[in-house]
């Protein structure tokens, strides 16, 4: 009787990972009531293609370069397109401004958003940018309290 072989996993089957464009530098400033306004989170959300979430976080000055991906993938800079922006800025009971910490989920601390819906949540933000080929510095993101 002959033998019979049934081969399976030949070949390349896996879906291949989907190719990104390179991140471009992306830099700016956010400000609130004419202040810089510090530990806040940038966020931008791509619009209407498949690009990568971009994020950074203000420093004392307002200034924020942002980031695209996470642990040892992260690169500098956001993808050429077009993306709704929310920034995110919680306080603790005191007032204080909360650092954003990534090993510390925001639900584990004790804080609430400070700022208006209108910027800090993403289906609601009036915010928006364009990131060109060749990057975009000096964005200005003006908030106002009221």
């Amino acid at each position: 009787m002959g033998s019979c072989f049934l081969l399976a996993g030949c070949g390349d089957s896996a879906p291949a990972s989907p190719k990104y464009p390179d991140p471009v530098p992306v830099s700016g400033v956010v400000t609130l009531d004419g202040k810089p306004l510090e530990t806040a989170r940038v966020n931008f959300v791509p619009t209407g293609r498949d690009l990568l979430t971009a994020y950074g976080t203000t420093d004392a000055t307002g200034k924020f370069v942002l980031e695209t991906g996470s642990g040892p993938d992260v690169k500098k800079g956001a993808m050429p397109g077009t993306y709704r922006v929310w920034i995110s800025s919680l306080v603790k009971p005191d007032g204080t401004r909360v650092v954003f910490d990534p090993a510390t989920p925001p639900a584990m601390q004790i804080a609430r958003e400070s700022l208006p819906s209108r910027y800090s949540q993403v289906s609601e933000t009036l915010l928006d940018a364009t990131v060109k080929p060749d990057g975009a510095a000096d964005l200005k993101f003006e908030l106002t309290s009221q």
